[in-house]
């Protein structure tokens, strides 16, 4: 956050100076020369500066800070706004053009310092905070039971919302590296007051699951469920040739894997030859395979097919 400079309490021929040399981030708040203004870290450093005490980053910004993925939307807005946590009260005085403010009551939540000092909420409280954003555009006001689902089709602005909140609900209990576990995270989310936007984060909630992946997987894993099939396990470990492997969604009972090729796996030799090797390991040891790819996120219905086919309906 050092190259961030604010010419409050600076002479009138130093102010001048920063004012010719540096980028202006913020009212009377600069970049020194030569540094990115678009860079997360200084666009984040900017928005700190000129912000209350106590406040942090938060929402997608802590996502984006963090390095984890983010659905498409997510990402476009973490790139466009700066999110921050602040001080209830604080929030009014300090809105502009490319900062969201949320807030909070009372002692500051917990927060984190990436390697430049940058102080960030919680990664569950970003979640939650991600999350209320995403209600406030668009606000939940009926039950997310009722809502209209047309086959595993997230075609309306609430189906979305809900799909990219477990996406990043689902980020944070991944099977590599999580920031937290399921236990953890509904703790936290035992502590959560009513507020606007505590609809979507509960029925989002509800629907995260520990030790996925990628984005994608969870979305073919809501899809499938929303289309009629049961829930499949997620990651389930199991012993194939003698060796340990993790199967992307199964239904062990039925013995049928569904796996999630990306576009990587298509562009890369190796992963394919790999790839068909476990295939036919799985396929020997009795499993039935289906196959989803990137064609499948935006229209599943012939994935539905192959599925309904391996369970005999």
């Amino acid at each position: 956050m050092n190259a961030i400079r604010e010419t409050a309490g600076l002479t009138d021929w130093q102010a001048r100076q920063v004012r010719r040399e540096g980028t202006r981030m913020a009212v009377g708040f600069y970049l020194e020369p030569g540094d990115d203004p678009d860079s997360l870290v200084n666009r984040v450093s900017a928005a700190l500066a000129a912000a209350p005490p106590g406040s942090m980053a938060t929402g997608v910004t802590g996502f984006a800070l963090a390095g984890l993925p983010l659905p498409a939307r997510n990402e476009r807005e973490a790139a466009a706004n700066v999110h921050l946590l602040m001080p209830k009260g604080a929030g009014r005085r300090h809105r502009r053009p490319g900062v969201v403010t949320h807030l909070f009551n009372g002692e500051p939540p917990a927060a984190w310092l990436t390697p430049g000092q940058i102080p960030v909420a919680d990664l569950r409280q970003c979640w939650v905070d991600a999350v209320r954003h995403l209600a406030l555009r668009d606000p939940w006001e009926i039950d997310p039971q009722l809502l209209p689902i047309q086959r595993g089709r997230f075609n309306t602005e609430r189906r979305r919302a809900w799909l990219q909140a477990v996406q990043m609900g689902d980020v944070l209990v991944r099977r590599q590296q999580a920031p937290t576990s399921l236990a953890d995270f509904g703790r936290h989310m035992a502590r959560l007051a009513p507020s606007p936007g505590t609809r979507l984060i509960r029925a989002a909630f509800a629907a995260v699951r520990a030790g996925t992946d990628s984005l994608p997987e969870t979305q073919i894993r809501l899809a499938v469920m929303e289309a009629g099939f049961p829930e499949p396990a997620v990651n389930l470990e199991v012993e194939v040739a003698g060796s340990r492997r993790y199967l992307d969604l199964c239904w062990p009972d039925q013995w049928i894997d569904l796996e999630y090729q990306g576009s990587d796996h298509f562009s890369d030799p190796a992963q394919v030859k790999a790839d068909m090797r476990r295939r036919g390991e799985l396929q020997r040891g009795g499993w039935t395979i289906v196959e989803a790819a990137t064609r499948d996120l935006g229209d599943p219905g012939q994935l539905f097919g192959r599925l309904a086919a391996a369970f005999h309906w």
